[in-house]
């Protein structure tokens, strides 16, 4: 074959030893097959192919090859069929080309679904695939092509797929016609176009009124009837077509059935009343949870998003829309009150295991399982059970701490929750925690009940709670610090569901990010230490122990002892940009800074009165290394300065340095929390220009520096970069250090 020459194919032909030739002629392959034994027909492929089909077998080894050709870089592919297999000896192998960076490949159809594409392994450039049909789950292995129409197929669609190819015909083309079961190319008489369903179709209900049978006075939708008849009068107009193709004819036939099955009764005239109950008890049912169980409401949620669908379906029938009023009634009727399921628990036979150890009590995170355990006595050093699973088993049982206390062990021991996974049968009650851990100090995952329970402990996420999930409760609770993390929330951490009942915290919220938690009776109670607290505590107990006075002045669940109230001096900041002061004179209070400040971190100067600064050593003891506060000596500026990485609340203790002649001794603690302002206006500059919102064009490997101001009472500032969290939409162009420098 000269490589530039037209040919048309007289007769089938089976090849054996073929060298594949570079073609940039045309092939007419008169619907007749070539059989393949080897390599592909052809190497490059740059002209035109039609009307052939393939089969037989490919077995070159030599990379990615099509059954047709190794590359296609222009010419069209048109009409023709591929059926050859390979034996699994090429890189990639598709069922017409393996390599396409130019051309067109149309009207064709591959039942190959061997190798790794039906049409081509890989395409590229300007290559267009259109109106193509393939059984391998690909058209192509790897890249893009123009084009549309293109299917993949199975057996089954053949007859439609025959159809749909011959609606594509072009003159002096060969028709599709089945062939062993397969539509191929092979006949030159076009076929013939049966009427006989679509007319058989359209006599059905060529009569056809609007008007719903065997429902006096119900009509279709005016949406769904227009439909209907413009289906039908189309389906007429193909009838009376007699150069209607038989694709057209099956589509007309398709659009028609479509319109019959689309037809919707429009019952709102006549279901008048039911939906009038409908609507009148959807507006009965409760939008909020509030002090409903989550199980219950979300069963009435359920019913009235069901019942507003019903509503807006015209054809929804009495019997539908009664079937819903009498759902939604009854999930209204079951609504529970949360209160009512909760108290405290004893087991049935009186009989309690004891718990006398950490080892002990930190089996029930580890191990899980059910049971009622009681603590013996307090808890010390306790470290807990932590594993990085996401399936840790979890504790269903109750433990009750009988007044007791667990007291964590050292920051350096990291000390994880009383109970890792709290499940939704599982009760911790009259239990109070001490200490220091940067977990929550009670659970960590909450599905179960926590009533009558304490915190005194320096926590970072969540005062009680990492996670408190559907169906949880915390019920008569209290917890005295706020957690050091920002946004970590007095109580829980993340609210994902249940509910909080007659629970108190120190200061801003209780949960750090509430989802779907409800917050009810309860409230921020600065003044933990007054009278007034401990009867709110014990005006709700839940059938808990009795709320006493402990020798700190806080409540506890252990026996009445006398609280002296200790010396406090006063505790003054100066803030380093308004130099605004604000003052405390109460422990109990919670001296509050803003997170903005300086651009290196400080924002306020603080004294105590009576004491210099150079007198003085501060701690932060819950987080002495990633406290998001800090308090410190500035020996060069000889002033105490108060330093912010985020916003959170830590408990500083200040100290009078020992001397030659009186050892180290603790002054008095007291609470600070860092705030950022609920308005500020943020900048991004770069030497001193604003890009907030603009781009910034940098020669490449160059870095720079970003610097964030914040508007503060009318003056712009810049303030610590460790502030804000730092991203880039492409690290690969933009890399942003911890430094805030960007390169």
């Amino acid at each position: 074959m000269g490589e530039e020459n037209s040919y048309t194919l007289a007769n089938d032909i089976e090849l054996s030893d073929w060298e594949s030739i570079d073609f940039a002629g045309t092939l007419g392959g008169n619907g007749h097959t070539i059989t393949l034994a080897g390599q592909p027909l052809f190497n490059e492929l740059s002209g035109n192919v039609q009307n052939l089909c393939l089969t037989g077998e490919v077995t070159d080894e030599d990379g990615i090859v099509g059954a047709l050709a190794r590359t296609q870089t222009a010419g069209t592919v048109n009409n023709c069929w591929s059926g050859a297999e390979y034996d699994w000896y090429a890189e990639l192998f598709a069922g017409f080309v393996g390599t396409m960076s130019g051309g067109t490949i149309k009207n064709c159809l591959s039942t190959c679904d061997m190798g790794d594409a039906g049409l081509v392994a890989e395409v590229s450039g300007q290559s267009a695939i259109e109106n193509c049909y393939y059984t391998h789950y690909n058209a192509v292995y790897d890249g893009e092509f123009t084009g549309s129409g293109n299917e993949s197929i199975s057996s089954s669609d053949y007859e439609r797929v025959m159809v749909q190819l011959n609606a594509a015909h072009e003159e002096r083309l060969p028709y599709w016609v089945m062939d062993e079961g397969v539509p191929k190319p092979i006949s030159s008489d076009e076929p013939e176009t049966d009427r006989t369903a679509l007319q058989e179709l359209y006599d059905s209900v060529k009569d056809m009124t609007n008007a719903v049978p065997g429902e006096e006075g119900v009509y279709y939708t005016p949406e769904s009837w227009a439909a209907f008849v413009a289906a039908r009068t189309k389906a007429n107009e193909v009838l009376e077509d007699q150069d209607a193709t038989q694709a057209a004819i099956d589509a007309a036939k398709e659009a028609l059935q479509a319109a019959i099955d689309g037809l919707t009764p429009d019952h709102s005239g006549t279901t008048v009343e039911q939906r009038k109950t409908l609507q009148e008890l959807i507006g009965k049912a409760p939008t909020e949870k509030g002090c409903y169980t989550d199980e219950s409401f979300s069963a009435v949620a359920t019913q009235v998003e069901a019942a507003e669908k019903l509503l807006a379906d015209s054809a929804a029938t009495a019997e539908q829309l009664t079937a819903q009023i009498d759902a939604l009634q009854n999930a209204i009727n079951a609504l529970k009150d949360i209160k009512s399921q909760v108290a405290v628990v004893a087991p049935p036979d009186g009989q309690w295991q004891m718990i006398s150890t950490a080892k002990e009590l930190a089996a029930l995170s580890e191990k899980g399982g059910t049971g009622y355990y009681k603590l013996a006595n307090d808890i010390t050093e306790y470290v807990g059970y932590y594993s990085f699973s996401s399936k840790d088993p979890a504790f269903n049982g109750v433990l009750d701490g009988d007044g007791h206390t667990v007291t964590f062990a050292d920051a350096d021991k990291n000390p994880n929750p009383v109970i890792n996974t709290l499940g939704s049968d599982g009760v911790i009650q009259n239990l109070g925690v001490k200490g220091s851990i940067s977990n929550p100090a009670l659970v960590n995952k909450l599905d179960g009940k926590l009533i009558n329970c304490y915190s005194w402990a320096e926590s970072h996420y969540g005062g009680l709670v990492g996670e408190m999930r559907s169906g949880s409760v915390i019920a008569n609770c209290y917890v005295n610090k706020m957690p050091g993390g920002s946004n970590s929330g007095g109580l829980v951490m993340t609210g994902r569901g249940g509910h909080i009942l007659n629970s108190y915290w120190p200061s801003g919220e209780a949960i750090g990010d509430n989802e779907n938690t409800s917050v009810l009776d309860s409230e921020a109670v600065a003044k933990q230490k007054e009278d007034s607290f401990r009867t709110m505590l014990n005006e709700n107990p839940y059938g808990g122990m009795t709320w006493n006075q402990s020798e700190t002045g806080l409540p506890w669940l252990g026996e009445d002892q006398e609280y002296v109230k200790p010396d406090f001096e006063t505790v003054t900041v100066t803030s380093l940009i308004t130099e605004e002061t604000t003052s405390i004179e109460d422990p109990d209070d919670v001296l509050q800074v803003s997170a903005f400040g300086k651009q290196d971190g400080g924002v306020a100067t603080l004294t105590i009165d009576g004491y210099q600064g150079d007198e003085l050593e501060w701690e932060t003891p819950s987080h002495p290394t990633n406290a998001p506060i800090m308090v410190y000596y500035d020996k060069k500026l000889q002033e105490t300065k108060v330093w912010v990485r985020d916003a959170g609340t830590v408990t500083v203790t200040a100290f009078l340095k020992a001397t030659e002649n009186t050892p180290r001794k603790e002054l008095q603690s007291f609470q600070i929390e860092a705030k950022v302002p609920n308005n500020f206006d943020l900048k991004l500059k770069i030497d001193g220009v604003d890009y907030t919102g603009k781009t910034y064009t940098v020669p490449g490997s160059e870095g720079f520096e970003l610097v964030p101001y914040v508007s503060i009472g009318g003056q712009e500032i810049p303030v610590y970069y460790g502030l804000f969290d730092w991203d880039s939409s492409n690290s690969e162009v933009i890399h942003v250090d911890s430094d805030a420098l960007l390169n």
